[in-house]
């Protein structure tokens, strides 16, 4: 026990250097972990369990700069437990990073399987918030149409419940959408889909956002400069 201990305060030692960056970190942590046969269980466990944020925070970031693509699962099925937003990002960006477009199939496999375990309403929905906050912070693609699905749903549903789903999913096309994501957005703003002023706020800023991927300064003249062309 004393030499886990030992051995996990040299891996926090490393994450908390003010001098090296996230490549840097890794290489250093992954050196310490080849030479511990438990090595990878200890910094996976840091990443899990360690009473500060910022050291699951570094933890899940740095595991990115790593070759340890078997830690994916671990840390798919952490994105549901962790309470922190922080570190769910930080643990969703390093899947995305390890496993490209395999990191969706295992968040949406793992959603599915704790959502069947549930009965509670309330923690249905803040784990599907989870769940779409995953597929945003992923930063793939291949998520825009889950959350173009869930959009839809959500819209049906958005007076009975809180705002906090549809906002996120919101904020994920913004971040990883293209061109059709403009139009659904477009084409729901038209239809007065968006109720609740914070909704409304959100998609204007999605498609501000989706605007300038393509040169425009805003979505008005994204929509001036696809007029006139």
């Amino acid at each position: 026990m004393l030499h886990n201990f030992v051995f996990r305060n040299k891996i926090v030692r490393v994450l908390e250097d003010r001098f090296t960056n996230w490549e840097q970190k890794g290489l250093m942590i992954s050196s310490l972990i080849e030479k511990e046969s438990n090595g990878l269980a200890i910094f996976v466990r840091l990443v899990e369990k360690h009473r500060k944020v910022k050291i699951r925070k570094g933890a899940a970031s740095v595991a990115a700069y790593m070759k340890y693509k078997q830690v994916a699962p671990q840390f798919v099925e952490r994105i549901f437990l962790e309470k922190d937003w922080s570190v769910r990002f930080a643990l969703s960006a390093t899947v995305a990073r390890l496993i490209g477009g395999d990191a969706i199939k295992q968040l949406q496999n793992k959603y599915n399987e704790v959502l069947l375990q549930l009965t509670d309403s309330n923690k249905k929905y803040y784990l599907t918030v989870h769940f779409a906050e995953g597929l945003s912070s992923m930063g793939l693609e291949e998520a825009i149409p889950i959350l173009i699905g869930m959009l839809n749903q959500a819209i049906n549903h958005q007076r009975k419940q809180s705002n906090t789903l549809i906002v996120q999913i919101l904020y994920g096309l913004g971040e990883i959408g293209n061109e059709e994501v403009i139009d659904v957005l477009l084409e729901k703003r038209n239809a007065n889909a968006f109720f609740a002023e914070n909704v409304k706020n959100s998609a204007h800023h999605a498609l501000d956002k989706l605007a300038k991927k393509y040169g425009a300064s805003s979505i008005a003249r994204y929509i001036e400069k696809k007029k006139k062309n």
